[in-house]
């Protein structure tokens, strides 16, 4: 047990660091000085894909990092997505398909980003990093990203697709495939890839504003969000009704249900729009 004491000389040697980590093979066996330590499980290999972190520095000083991990669902965005408006999958190998799990960045440094990431694709083999932004419901899948706006001015908005409703039954062997047809929470997708880190947006200030949230605005909204290549840092929605991760308790949602916009579809779009409620 005397090995705690070793603790307080070790944090003068590290006088800029706040925590020390153990880690511990899953067949080693327990010592003393782990009753000293926290447990912390891990989140993120619960579905056994292996993380890869970089770590950003300027002068021997951290100001950023970016943790990500295959991405799982190749298949399944490529038939739910526009994806294929950015990128030719035939010049793609599915490992070269990364997910943004964890995203931090000193804002001093944000005009810096583009070259971050180009810097991690290239790094670690890939060419394409994937961001997905869950509704409040599903908010335990989303990743720890600050800012978020660092990505989206580096990224480009992907569209899904109108799906095919496939009657599996009927069907038999001849239906496509669960990674295709399975059904999954709704999110917002945007791409990284290396040809974009490329192509800088072009910025517009000009103030738009859109009173109501029928569905000629949101549809007005959603064409300037999804807009590749242009960045509007001014868009404004005045509406009695509420996006739906701004909801209160006795809130209410924009009322899709009486338009020929979705709730589904609704999902994507606003999540894009970096608005806050009137």
């Amino acid at each position: 047990m005397r090995s705690l004491d070793f603790i307080p000389y070790v944090f003068t040697l590290f006088p800029d660091l706040d925590f020390c980590v153990i880690a511990v093979p899953t067949l080693s066996p327990d010592f003393p000085l782990l009753q000293s330590f926290t447990l912390s499980r891990s989140v993120d290999r619960q579905d056994g894909l292996l993380l890869q972190a970089f770590v950003a520095q300027v002068h021997g000083r951290v100001v950023g990092m970016l943790i990500m991990r295959d991405e799982p669902d190749v298949e399944y965005i490529r038939a739910h997505y526009n994806i294929e408006n950015f990128i030719y999958f035939s010049h793609h190998r599915y490992e070269e398909h990364a997910q943004i799990r964890h995203f931090v960045l000193t804002p001093s440094f944000q005009n810096f980003s583009r070259r971050l990431f180009k810097e991690v694709l290239r790094l670690a083999h890939r060419s394409c990093l994937y961001h997905r932004i869950y509704p409040p419901g599903r908010s335990q899948e989303n990743s720890c990203v600050h800012h978020l706006d660092f990505i989206l001015n580096c990224a480009v908005p992907v569209r899904p697709r109108r799906q095919i409703i496939y009657p599996l039954e009927e069907l038999g062997i001849n239906a496509p495939s669960r990674q295709i047809t399975e059904d999954q929470a709704p999110f917002a997708l945007s791409l990284i890839s290396r040809k974009l880190t490329l192509e800088p947006k072009v910025t517009v200030n000009s103030r738009i504003v859109v009173v109501g949230a029928s569905d000629t605005g949101l549809s007005f909204l959603e064409v300037l969000c999804f807009c590749p290549h242009l960045r509007f840092n001014n868009l404004t929605l005045i509406s009695n009704a509420r996006f739906p991760q701004r909801l209160q308790p006795r809130g209410r949602r924009i009322p899709v249900h009486k338009s020929c916009i979705t709730a589904a579809e609704t999902w994507p779009s606003c999540l894009c729009i970096p608005a806050s409620p009137w």
